[in-house]
């Protein structure tokens, strides 16, 4: 199996009315031949201030296209999302966020960090107990579709995430990066702090290269 790297960030404050991050994809994942189709989030992930429920914002690419998702998995299991076809580009950055709408209703957006054109991903209802974002939260690249017969057989992505920031008490904090961690599995990833930022690269590179 593909392990799984991921960062756990701590933004200074006990709870956040928004969280978003910056991400950077650093190349398009394209299946050479042989390889499975290219099924991959680069997501972060927070809990909402009870600690019972998390909501995830997403860029992805699968079978159907590059998308954006907003997922929230409530207290009792049960997941809702949703997602919108979005054409994101290698070497651009982009910001992905959450934000409270009011009771227990949140939505989310990617904006383009050249463009500055802002796009809604949708909403969704959690419940009226979950009206904050908590301070943790996880940024990751996971392959979602079911494992392959062979280390070669995943593309290549690669990606970097800046330090996740939320609004709290009036003003915009950043977290601070608290540790690196990659889950155990045959087929390794690269995990790596750079200043302030961390890099994953997972899978395997196209063949001829």
């Amino acid at each position: 199996s593909l392990q799984t790297p991921y960062s756990v960030w701590i933004t200074p404050g006990q709870a956040l009315d928004w969280a978003g991050h910056w991400v950077v994809p650093i190349n398009n994942p394209t299946a050479s031949a042989g390889q499975a189709p290219p099924s991959y989030i680069y997501a972060q992930t927070f809990r909402f201030s009870d600690m019972r429920a998390t909501a995830t914002i997403s860029l992805g690419t699968g079978t159907g296209g590059k998308f954006a998702s907003f997922i929230v998995v409530k207290p009792d299991g049960r997941v809702d999302q949703v997602a919108i076809a979005y054409n994101w580009t290698a070497e651009k950055a982009y910001f992905l966020y959450a934000q409270h709408l009011g009771g227990g209703r949140w939505g989310a957006w990617v904006v383009d960090g050249t463009t500055g054109g802002s796009t809604a991903i949708g909403s969704l209802n959690v419940s009226a107990q979950h009206q904050k974002a908590s301070a943790v939260s996880v940024t990751s690249v996971l392959w979602y579709a079911g494992a392959t017969s062979d280390c070669s057989t995943y593309p290549e992505a690669k990606v970097v995430f800046l330090p996740p920031v939320g609004f709290s008490g009036g003003q915009i904090v950043t977290a601070a990066h608290a540790q690196n961690i990659t889950t155990a599995g045959e087929c390794p990833a690269i995990n790596q702090p750079i200043q302030n930022m961390v890099y994953y690269g997972v899978g395997a590179p196209p063949s001829g290269t």
